[in-house]
């Protein structure tokens, strides 16, 4: 998920979850492609596994949208908040596995911020559901790259 810019006005539930997996297609994408580039394995196996995180949400939007899957949110994600407290690198190559990890903490923040947006603008309750467990979602996706980030990088001697 690239940015805030990317909150805008829907016409209908069905472009709002349109553009929610277009917004997962893109960050699998983005984990997809720096997994092949980078030339760190730790990096390469985070965002592997993150590939496939996206790819579940997608399935999770389009299971939902079929009426298929209802889910309920479940709340309680503790937040480490190192996002607040760091410069935002830009990804390349040879970028370091803690560049690669702030990278991907950034994008978890922009898919919460997102899935916020989308939740209070949806007036089916089925659809906002969704949303806001896709907002607990990210939000263990941005505590679990928190938790490799602090435990690797923030380690008092």
């Amino acid at each position: 998920m690239d940015d805030k810019r990317n909150i805008r006005s829907f016409a209908s539930v069905d472009e709002i979850l349109e553009y929610a997996l277009s917004m997962e297609d893109e960050s699998w994408r983005f984990y997809r492609d720096w997994a092949e580039k980078t030339d760190n394995e730790a990096i390469s196996i985070v965002f592997r596994e993150f590939a496939g995180e996206e790819l579940k949400h997608k399935k999770l939007i389009e299971d939902v949208r079929a009426g298929v899957k209802i889910l309920k949110p479940h709340h309680d994600v503790a937040d480490l908040k190192l996002a607040n407290h760091y410069i935002k690198p830009q990804p390349s190559a040879s970028m370091s596995y803690q560049d690669a990890l702030l990278i991907a903490i950034e994008r978890e923040v922009a898919a919460i911020e997102l899935y916020v947006h989308l939740m209070s603008i949806c007036v089916e309750e089925a659809f906002r559901n969704v949303f806001d467990a896709l907002v607990d979602e990210e939000k263990e996706h941005k505590l679990r790259l928190e938790t490799i980030y602090d435990d690797t990088f923030m380690k008092e001697d």
